[in-house]
């Protein structure tokens, strides 16, 4: 360790006044060379100057007429005549003279072959003979030139680097100059490692002269021309920092003459003064070696007291810090740099301090973190399919969640921390998405991966027997990711991966909810209101977007987890407050039902691209008549299983909560003018009923045989007379 010091006090100070040497020889070198340059173009415009004087003093004086003699010439007015249209001339045919008749030439004695003769018919006199059009010759094709292969970017690239290099001037000028700078620092290095070896300079000296150099950089590098000499300005800039840190460094840790908490503090005033340097001289390479060192410093130089929410705090003081650079400077590439650094710090101020911290303050840590960087790529400009960097600043981020997620259920007890960052991230693409439309194809592909690990959480944490706020989290992650695409389907429109994802991730929460009731025997009754929230809104999604098959499947699922629970319930428990929520649960389903119906079809219709359903709603119209009335049907199949186990049997609460969900029911079929619905009301009353009087003799009471017939009574004369009512 010592010796890296020593050659890290050796190679950058040596470096560093070698490099400075020989730019200042340079810049002399070529103020003079400018110097010269200048003196003779002063003395060529002399001399031009001079030249234009003599040419006006040279030329010849015109004589002018006085004043008084010249007059202008009066001017009369012409009058212009209309002209007279003439008549067009019909221009006349030519005369073609006849042609000569030639006497026939006399016969040839010997004999020959026969050849085909031109006969040419005369023309009859007095006509001309027309001219004979030449026979068109067909253009000779061009011929093509071979296209050359086009030259990858490397190639372009280099082409262009040779096009804009002066290699004269690098041979004769630049190549000696390099060379002298490396000759310069093996020069220096071996002095300056002579001195320490011979300890000619003290330790505290080194450091002085190291931070006065430093500072001397940072002050020379404003000195140079920004057009001209740009980049040295940002190289001389980078240099005084890397020096500044190296300087405060070797003082905390080697040397051990700065406490901790003091050189924290100084290393985070140079990270800051490297930003406000960056915006100076409009460098990137200074901001990325400012938020390097500023990464750095709490994982190097710790106070010892592995607070998190301080680190936290210090990290955002510095990335709002580098997003102002980031956002002048308009570089995706230092925001990707922002990311790692905090994600890699504050990973390892999650899971590597010497005190284990909790896994609901990491998760809150890393939330405020998604917050903060979530709302500098909401807010950068550039779209993510032109910027490589930007988008693997996003995937970073998010993807960071699901790994501490996945780290935290290593924990004996991990909390509610794992599915907390992911229901976080998981409203972070949608504000994303809802930012730019470029981060939209996204949401499904990490909504997929956070499944995942919220079904691992749920199937290893999730305790449903006692009320905790596990209950809240799943049901902000249902909601988020069953509604949550209907805010983006809103702004953008629905594509084919959205509807995808609105088809199956119902049907998965289902099924999440039913494999916890089967799972476990000793379920809160609170667990149910969330089941009734989840499976209704996953039972609407399906209906709304055409999945009817999945719907009818969700509804099973939903029945098969009431069955449980009531087959689970003691059945002295089935009483008023058992009625009641089957009753207002069963309400609330038949009119969300209803509602998506009604406003679905329209909604969608306006929203979806052509071709993207293969059928229309009226195809599905007559199969999704039976299916949307199976909801409807699971309330009378739950009513007539708590019939069967109830003990005492109480007929007249199930009955009457059996008569209002009928009355319900049928007007919802008016309304939606579906038979399917009405047909399935009256067989799921009958079976009540059934159930009611096929129960054992001797578990009922005297007076309930009466009553059965009253109940009979009445539902058989409201039979008669609703259907006149509802279906004229």
């Amino acid at each position: 360790m010592e010796e890296l010091f020593i050659g890290l006090l050796i190679i950058i100070p040596g470096l560093i006044f070698g490099w400075l040497l020989v730019l200042t020889i340079l810049h002399f070198t070529q103020k003079k060379i400018y110097r010269e340059r200048l003196t003779v173009l002063e003395v060529e415009v002399r001399s031009l100057k001079r030249l234009f004087d003599s040419f006006q003093k040279v030329g010849p004086s015109r004589p002018t007429a006085p004043e008084e003699n010249v007059r202008d010439p009066e001017v009369k007015p012409v009058e212009i005549k209309p002209m007279e249209a003439e008549p067009p001339v019909m221009p006349k045919s030519p005369v073609i003279p006849k042609p000569p008749v030639m006497p026939e030439p006399p016969p040839i004695p010997f004999p020959q072959r026969p050849v085909a003769k031109d006969v040419r018919v005369p023309p009859p006199a007095g006509h001309p003979i027309p001219p004979i059009p030449p026979r068109p010759q067909a253009a000779p094709a061009p011929k093509v030139p071979p296209t050359p292969p086009q030259p990858g970017v490397v190639s372009q690239k280099w082409q262009a680097f040779k096009a804009n290099v002066d290699w004269e001037k690098f041979v004769g000028k630049n190549l000696f100059a390099w060379l002298g700078v490396v000759f310069l620092f093996f020069a220096a290095a071996f002095f300056v490692k002579y001195s320490i070896d011979r300890n000619l300079i003290p330790p505290a000296l080194r450091l002085a002269v190291s931070a006065v150099l430093g500072l001397g950089l940072i002050l020379l590098s404003s000195r140079f021309d920004r057009v001209r000499y740009d980049m040295l300005r940002q190289t001389l800039g980078a240099c005084g920092i890397g020096v500044l840190y190296s300087v405060v460094f070797a003082a905390t840790l080697y040397y051990e003459y700065l406490p901790k908490p003091f050189g924290f503090g100084l290393l985070t005033v140079v990270s800051i003064a490297a930003f406000v340097l960056a915006l100076y001289h409009r460098g990137i390479s200074i901001s990325v070696l400012g938020a390097l060192g500023a990464y750095l410093t709490p994982i190097l130089v710790s106070t010892g007291q592995g607070n998190l929410v301080m680190l936290f705090l210090y990290l955002a003081v510095i990335n709002a810090g580098l997003y102002s650079v980031v956002r002048i400077l308009k570089s995706p590439f230092l925001l990707l740099v922002a990311t790692a650094g905090t994600l890699g710090t504050l990973a390892l101020g999650s899971f590597a301090g010497k005190t284990p911290t909790g896994s609901l303050i990491i998760a809150g840590v890393w939330i405020a973190q998604l917050i903060l960087f979530s709302g500098f790529l909401g807010w950068m400009k550039e779209k993510p399919g032109e910027s490589l960097f930007l988008r693997w600043a996003a995937y970073i981020l998010y993807l960071s969640l699901l790994a501490v997620s996945m780290g935290l259920m290593l924990r004996p007890s991990p909390g509610n921390g794992p599915l907390l960052l992911v229901t976080a991230g998981m409203t972070g693409t949608l504000f994303l998405s809802f930012r730019n439309q470029g981060w939209f194809k996204q949401v499904i592909p990490y909504g997929s991966l956070a499944f995942i690990v919220a079904f691992l959480w749920v199937m290893l944490y999730f305790n449903p027997g006692e009320l905790t706020w596990s209950y809240a989290v799943i049901l902000i992650y249902g909601v988020v990711g069953g509604l949550g695409p209907f805010v983006l389907i809103h702004k953008y429109g629905l594509e084919k991966g959205n509807l995808r994802w609105l088809q199956i991730f119902p049907t998965a929460l289902g099924l999440l909810l039913l494999v916890v009731v089967l799972k476990n025997p000793a379920i809160s009754v609170w667990f149910w209101p969330l089941i009734l929230i989840l499976q209704g809104m996953s039972i609407l999604v399906s209906l709304v977007f055409r999945a009817l098959v999945r719907a009818g499947l969700l509804t099973v699922f939903f029945m098969v987890s009431g069955l449980t629970w009531i087959f689970r319930m003691p059945a002295g428990l089935i009483g008023p407050e058992f009625y009641g929520f089957l009753l207002l649960a069963g309400a609330l389903l038949s009119v969300a039902v209803f509602y998506a119906l009604m406003k679905g079809p329209a909604w969608l219709e306006k929203r979806q691209a052509p071709g993207l359903f293969k059928t229309s709603w009226e195809a599905h119209k007559k199969f999704g008549d039976w299916i949307t009335a199976f909801p409807g049907m699971g309330a009378f199949i739950l009513l007539a299983v708590a019939f069967w186990v109830q003990k005492p049997f109480q007929p007249h609460l199930g009955m009457s909560t059996m008569v209002c969900f009928l009355a319900l029911s049928l007007f919802l079929a008016r309304r939606l003018a579906s038979p399917a619905l009405g047909v399935v009301t009256l067989l799921s009353s009958l079976l009540v009923q059934a159930v009611w009087v096929a129960r054992p003799i001797g578990e009922m009471e005297s007076g309930l045989f009466f009553s059965a017939l009253v109940w009979s009574g009445l539902l058989f004369v409201a039979a008669l007379i609703v259907p006149f009512l509802f279906f004229k």
